[in-house]
This record gives structure tokens, C-alpha cells and sequence, in this order.
């Protein structure tokens, strides 16, 4: 390795390193500052989730219309005061300008919130992925802030890989798991086995071929004959 190489390697180790989780924000307060696509985009985003939400901006595009009847959403039409931030679990900066973004991340972080700055990773104390989701399976891609388009680009062929079939697929691995993991008759390693053999590719081959409700229940007995 040349004096080029570790340099570069220096720098990639430098990079700030991110923890992946998945928040549950139901009912929390969630800020978002901006009236624009983006900002729409993670409004909707945090509404399926199930948050509170109040979006705080000058002007809105159309596409709030939409939703502006939701009752878990307040859209207020002026600029951000310090008083919105009260109770705030978190709060994204997406306005068009870098600027206001900044002072806005430094007034979350003021009052301790967690702060999402979406045309800057640095200012950032957590990135939003990109996310293909297919019910109880969801997909989540990120480049840790650097490279957004190749996450784009990623998320893209797994939603053409992974089909709206696996939404299904997911429903019913999800029902199962609860109904043998409560199966007193069985051993864990009797569960484990029979899980395995349901998620092996055979239901989700019969699934994408549209098989018959009554050919599907066969198969899931046929695996899970129930005592």
C-alpha cells in the first residue's frame, strides 16, 4: 500500500459512521421546517409512522392540500419560532435554503432534539435511507449521507426485485410465526425448523404464481400440521 492509498483510507475511516435503528415515533411531536416536495415527502413520511406532525413554512406547494385534514398533522403557515419546539421529539430542516437549515439545526439542538438537515449530512445527528417497503418487510439503503443518488439508484432495483408479492408473503410469515411461537407442543428447535421450512422459497414461489387460497393452505399444513 502506497503513501496515496493510506492516505485515502485515512479519510474513508474518518467518516462519520452511523447506527442503524428504526425509531418508533407513534405519537411523538415531529417538526418539519420547509413548505416544499422534499419537505413534503418527510411530512407523509413521518405520518405513516403514525406521528404528530406540525410542518412550519412561509409557503406550501399543492401537494399539502391533500393532507391538510389529517389529525395528526398541523400546517401553520409562517416562520419557525423557538415555542414550536416545545415537547419536540425531533425536528428536519428542509427548507431551500442552507443557511436557514443550519440555524434551525442549531436551534434543535439547543433545546436537545434530534436534528435532520436534509441538504447537509454533516449537520445531522440522523439520516433518513432510502426505503422500499412491502408491508412488515421493509428495506432500508443508505451511503451513510455521501452519495444520495446511489442509494436512489439501489433502492430502485430492489423495488424491482422485491415485488409487491412479498407484501403478502411477509402478512403471512408474520401470522404464522405468532401462531407457532405460541404453540405449546412444540419444541424451540421444532419452531425453528418448521419456520424454515415456510420461509425456504416454496410459499413465496406459490404466491408469485397466484396459487389458490385452498393450495397455499395445504402447503402451510402440510409444514404445520397443528396438534
Amino acid at each position: 500500500m502506497d503513501g496515496k492509498d493510506i492516505q485515502r483510507t485515512q479519510i474513508l475511516n474518518k467518516r462519520k459512521k452511523y447506527y442503524p435503528l428504526y425509531l418508533d415515533i407513534s405519537g411523538k411531536s415531529c417538526i418539519v421546517v420547509g413548505g416544499g416536495r422534499i419537505a413534503l415527502r418527510k411530512v407523509k413520511g413521518l405520518l405513516e409512522a403514525d406521528a404528530k406532525v406540525k410542518v412550519i413554512a412561509d409557503d406550501f406547494v399543492s401537494g399539502f392540500e391533500s393532507i391538510s385534514k389529517l389529525s395528526n398533522l398541523k400546517i401553520i403557515k409562517r416562520r419557525l419560532r423557538k415555542s414550536d419546539l416545545k415537547n419536540a421529539f425531533l425536528l428536519i430542516a428542509a427548507t431551500d435554503d442552507k443557511e436557514v437549515n443550519r440555524e434551525i439545526a442549531k436551534i434543535g439542538r439547543e433545546k436537545k432534539i434530534l436534528v435532520n438537515v436534509v441538504d447537509s449530512a454533516k449537520d445531522c445527528d440522523f439520516i433518513l435511507p432510502a426505503t422500499v417497503r412491502r408491508g412488515n418487510l421493509t428495506i432500508s439503503i443508505s451511503t451513510n449521507g455521501t452519495i444520495p443518488l446511489l442509494s436512489r439508484k439501489v433502492r430502485e432495483s430492489i423495488e424491482d426485485l422485491i415485488g409487491s408479492e412479498y407484501t403478502f408473503y411477509a402478512s403471512i410469515l408474520s401470522q404464522l410465526r405468532s401462531e407457532i411461537y405460541s404453540d405449546k407442543n412444540l419444541s424451540q428447535k421444532e419452531k425453528m425448523r418448521i419456520l424454515e421450512k415456510l420461509s425456504d422459497g416454496r410459499l413465496l414461489d406459490m404466491i408469485k404464481r397466484k396459487a389458490s387460497k385452498e393450495e397455499i393452505k395445504k402447503f402451510v399444513e402440510s409444514v404445520y400440521p397443528k396438534k
